[in-house]
């Protein structure tokens, strides 16, 4: 059955946006009366019926709440953009599809100018969300230089990057689904030397994800697929 997600709870009615209601109606044929699927993508599931059939001003009532997840992924990456704006839209789709908790844009000393989009990217997260099933919405943050995010507060900091010379140990080795953990990516020229020593003065630790070069948005996706099923 189709996800749909509701951005409005008031006691048992939830609301959905013009979007949500226009696919109900009009593309998948929903009428007054069909009952559906919800989530707020805060881990609730509700059976509801729809009460108001109007694109505009659709609404259901709650039925059943049939599953409530209580803990969240803990997984936080942080990542450069591309140069190509589509693949880091491409990023924020698969991580979500696979699971993932928060989403940080970041500047680096390498970092290629860019243009947020944060309702295009919001809307990329929901669709995501809802197609692959889960009852989590990621949380996607404002663009955050990497100087400042020196001082993270997750128990586990990890700083992927490409520099031989410097010490790195596999992602594996620092895996903890209990421990909040970070997880930083470069952008396509990687890390500056000066900031990956930065962040491990801060008790980040430096991590490879494999011995082949990654595109930057590839090795977000990578990290977040070793995070979860390794």
């Amino acid at each position: 059955m189709t996800l749909f997600y509701a951005t409005e709870q008031s006691q048992n009615l939830l609301r959905f946006s013009p979007e949500e209601g226009q696919h109900a109606l009009k593309t998948l044929r929903h009428r007054e009366g069909d009952i559906i699927q919800v989530t707020n993508g805060k881990g609730d599931l509700w059976d509801a019926r729809i009460v108001s059939g109007k694109p505009n001003d659709f609404s259901a009532e709650i039925l059943q709440l049939k599953q409530q997840e209580l803990q969240a992924p803990l997984l936080h990456i942080f990542m450069a953009l591309p140069k190509n704006p589509e693949r880091f839209e491409w990023f924020l789709e698969k991580t979500t599809e696979i699971g993932i908790g928060s989403i940080t844009p970041l500047i680096t000393q390498r970092s290629e100018k860019f243009f947020a989009k944060h309702e295009r990217w919001q809307k990329i997260l929901i669709s995501a969300m809802k197609q692959s099933g889960r009852l989590h919405l990621p949380i996607l943050n404002s663009e955050k230089k990497f100087k400042d995010c020196l001082s993270d507060s997750n128990p586990i900091k990890l700083i992927a990057h490409c520099i031989g010379h410097l010490e790195r140990s596999p992602l594996a080795g620092f895996k903890d689904l209990n421990q909040a953990t970070s997880i930083y990516i470069g952008p396509e020229g990687d890390f500056t030397e000066e900031e990956v020593k930065a962040a491990i003065e801060r008790n980040f630790q430096p991590i490879s994800l494999g011995n082949s070069r990654l595109r930057t948005e590839t090795a977000g996706v990578v990290a977040c697929t070793l995070w979860n099923f390794n």
